[in-house]
């Protein structure tokens, strides 16, 4: 089981796939509704096990390893494990394992730990 925290809150997940679109979150294709969200200037995304895929314009912090694509289109990138897809950021720095797809940030740094 993958715990997701988002903005200090705790879910725990199958760990398919978190998405934030707008201020609307969605873990494993199924939109979590909470007033805190909806009012939220910024959110943040951590997640605690292996994830599939994780989506937003957020930071993003995952402590194990992706199995697919990891994108935002502003924030930062951090990754303890490594990454079967993409890793892409327009704006924010990325940092991770090794990645098999393309890493890519339009303005930021990407280092590998």
């Amino acid at each position: 089981m993958t715990t997701i925290r988002i903005n200090g809150k705790t879910f725990s997940s199958k760990g398919k796939s978190v998405a934030v679109i707008g201020n609307r979150i969605y873990i494993d294709g199924i939109e979590i509704k909470d007033q805190d969200f909806e009012e939220a200037k910024n959110i943040s995304i951590s997640v605690t096990g292996n994830v599939g895929e994780i989506e937003g314009d957020c930071d993003i912090t995952i402590n194990g390893n992706v199995t697919g694509d990891v994108k935002t289109g502003q924030g930062n990138i951090r990754i303890s494990g490594d990454v079967d897809g993409d890793v892409k950021t327009g704006q924010g720095n990325i940092t991770c394992g090794d990645v098999t797809g393309n890493c890519k940030t339009g303005m930021g740094s990407i280092s590998r730990r």
